[in-house]
């Protein structure tokens, strides 16, 4: 049960570094430097996202195994909707204030003006960002790691190509970004998507000496 969530997680440092490879090649220093910093300060995101479904992870697991249902769900829509809220927040800080919010943590004009490139392009995306991290914790306690693991590391695999390509095609570092607002955009909606098809299957309880369907409250 374990292994994919060790190999994504392993895969996505992984995919990091070349990431940060690109950004060199792209953007020298800046680049580097703008990737680095830039993920740390998004930390705000996962980082809040992460707990949730750590929380949500040890929450659904307890209530599967006792069957219920309406509990699991109810914990799901409220993990959503703090999360979406959330996200929303930090989608205006990053877009309109993303300049000011870089350049605390690295200061000059240089930076402000890389971090507010960086911050603004990822900002459209937190909420998609935010939500496939608080679903992941829902996939968990169900015992169904596999789906996250196939979701993250396929579209964290699509980053490369795409940052090439978009670098390469006249947008240089800002090509790069939407390379990783992008992927984090269908990563989140088809985390979305994939739970709400298979969760009517996933939450229908059955008695293991009759095989009936046990009601779940």
């Amino acid at each position: 049960m374990g292994l994919p969530v060790t190999l994504f997680s392993g895969f996505f440092a992984f995919i990091n570094l070349l990431m940060g490879r690109i950004s060199s090649i792209f953007g020298g220093l800046i680049g580097l430097m703008t990737l680095t910093a830039g993920g740390q300060i998004e930390g705000l995101a996962w980082n809040t996202s992460q707990g949730f479904s750590t929380g949500l992870s040890a929450f659904v697991a307890q209530n599967y195994a006792a069957k219920k249902k309406s509990r699991i769900l109810r914990a799901y829509r409220s993990g959503l909707i703090i999360t979406t809220v959330f996200g929303l927040l930090l989608t205006l800080l990053f877009v309109f204030f993303g300049g000011e919010v870089f350049s605390f943590f690295v200061p000059g004009q240089t930076a402000f003006e890389a971090g507010q490139l960086f911050l603004r392009i990822e900002g459209y995306t937190m909420l998609f960002m935010m939500l496939e991290i608080t679903i992941q914790g829902v996939f968990f306690g169900a015992g169904r790691t596999l789906p996250p693991a196939l979701i993250s590391s396929l579209f964290n695999l699509l980053r490369i190509p795409l940052a090439i390509l978009l670098a390469k095609n006249g947008m240089g570092l800002a090509g790069i970004w939407w390379a990783i607002s992008l992927t984090s955009l269908l990563k989140g909606l088809t985390a979305f998507i994939w739970f709400q098809a298979i969760k009517k299957r996933m939450l229908q309880f059955e008695s293991p000496e009759s095989g009936n369907i046990i009601p779940n409250r």
